[in-house]
């Protein structure tokens, strides 16, 4: 059978090209694969065409994926105009054929002959290379396929852990900056606390100084008040010297009024000197009430600053609060320091760390994206032989569609070749002998027909001018020797 090219692919299996395989490991591999096969030695040693046929279409499926229906389903046009009890039988083979032809030449390079005798006539020698070479593939595929699942997930994992460092470097960072933002702002709290608390102490001073001033004023005031209340007391008692004196001089103005006089004048210039000392004390009770006044105003200022002072004295406990506080917070800060030392140790640990997973990582992607690209180039290649596979089997199609019109036209003359055959032994009055002789004529002529079309079956090259021309030819030569 003629065998049809496609384009070859050159891998990594054309290099290691196996050797066949023991039987029974071949019958366990497709058991194992195909339960539904349950191969014995035998069907190796002995094999038959529907077996092979099974297996093959099992094999063909798995490597394909060609779905069941292509097997026995032929085309719209095919199942309208051939004979479905003549196609039947011979379009699963060819599928098949066509299949495991292309499959076999893309995987040996050609070194592996496989032509449709190997279908429908198996030999065991053949037969268990080509087994071989299949399941060898298979295996070959099925490990591709798993180490690239574990390639694309080691990736990923890679890519997980690198992206989940990067997410912790990125919360370090932002835990670093906000650790210092809080420093910051700790020590502008502390320097605003402190110039607070040197204006409270300067005021204080202040307030103390002047605390002392006042009750020195005060304690002169009072010192002042107390002389002149002496004063007033011997003021009042020399007003009633007096009054007693001018009662005595009233009872005695009638006897000496000479003396009289004289004591008058001198009582008074006394007197207007009592009424300037009176006014000299009025003056100064008025001053003294003014320093009264002053004095009620200073003890207001002195609760005030009492008050001030315990302000300042709650406030020296608050500062010393805040002293503590503050001593704390330097603690504190001094650990977040350590902290922050550590952590940025830790980050350039991680940093390099990262940077060497980077280098790493990127030497395995570039391995891993070579084989991958290897991989690529080898389903492509794959995807490119299905797609001609498949454009072969519908030119197939086209092709098997003419030659099933050859062969209706073929019978419809093989039918009217009988009917006048018929109807020339029914009017013929000659002897057995020629009629014999074109009974036996009509009888080869519809074997090598037979042949023709069996032959057909598994060739889209079958040439159906040459059956029309010896069927003219026959009916022709028949017609001639009757005439």
């Amino acid at each position: 059978m003629a065998q049809r090219c496609v384009s070859s692919l050159a891998g990594p299996f054309e290099l290691m090209m196996p050797k066949a395989l023991d039987i029974n490991t071949i019958i366990e591999t497709l058991n194992q694969m195909f339960p539904s096969l349950q191969l014995i030695p035998t069907d190796i040693q002995k094999p038959t065409t529907e077996l092979m046929c099974a297996v093959y279409q099992y094999i063909t499926q798995y490597i394909m994926d060609i779905p069941d229906a292509v097997y026995t389903t032929p085309s719209f046009a095919i199942s309208n105009s051939a004979d479905m009890d003549l196609f039947s039988q011979a379009y699963p083979k060819l599928v098949i054929f066509q299949a495991l032809s292309a499959i076999v030449e893309d995987i040996s390079s050609n070194e592996i002959q496989f032509s449709f005798l190997d279908l429908v006539a198996p030999e065991p020698g053949p037969t268990r290379i080509l087994l071989s070479t299949l399941i060898n593939f298979i295996e070959f595929t099925t490990n591709a396929i798993s180490k690239a699942h574990d390639i694309f997930s080691s990736v990923d994992g890679r890519k997980g852990e690198v992206e989940s460092k990067r997410l912790s470097v990125i919360n370090l960072s932002s835990e670093v900056q906000r650790l210092h933002s809080e420093t910051t702002n700790r020590r502008h709290l502390e320097n605003e606390f402190r110039e607070k608390m040197e204006i409270l102490q300067r005021s204080v001073k202040e307030t103390y100084a002047q605390t002392k001033s006042i009750q020195m004023e005060m304690k002169t005031i009072c010192d002042s008040n107390i002389e002149m209340g002496k004063k007033l007391v011997e003021m009042q008692s020399e007003g009633k010297r007096l009054t007693f004196q001018n009662d005595v001089v009233d009872r005695d103005i009638v006897t000496s009024p000479d003396r009289l006089n004289a004591e008058l004048s001198e009582l008074t210039k006394y007197l207007e000197n009592i009424q300037k000392e009176i006014a000299s004390e009025s003056r100064k009770k008025w001053e003294y009430k003014e320093k009264q006044k002053t004095r009620i105003m200073i003890a207001r200022s002195l609760d005030h600053v009492t008050e001030v002072l315990n302000k300042s004295r709650e406030r020296q406990k608050e500062s010393i609060t805040i002293e503590e506080a503050v001593a704390s917070a330097e603690e504190q800060r001094n650990e977040v320091k350590e902290g922050c030392a550590n952590i940025e140790e830790k980050l350039t640990k991680e940093e390099n760390k990262l940077c060497t997973m980077e280098k790493e990582f990127g030497k395995e992607e570039s391995l891993h994206e070579k084989s991958l690209k290897d991989i690529k180039e080898h389903l492509a290649t794959l995807n490119e032989q299905v797609k001609n596979i498949r454009r072969r089997m519908q030119d197939f199609d086209k092709e098997n569609v003419e030659v099933q019109r050859e062969i209706g036209k073929a019978k419809n003359e093989i039918a009217a070749l009988n009917r006048a055959t018929n109807a020339d032994i029914r009017n013929l009055a000659t002897p057995e002998k020629p009629y014999e002789e074109d009974y036996n004529r009509v009888d080869n002529l519809r074997n090598h027909l037979i042949l023709l079309l069996n032959a057909s079956d598994g060739d889209t090259n079958f040439d159906t001018s040459l059956s029309s021309n010896i069927l003219v030819n026959e009916i022709y030569i028949r017609h001639s020797s009757l005439l």
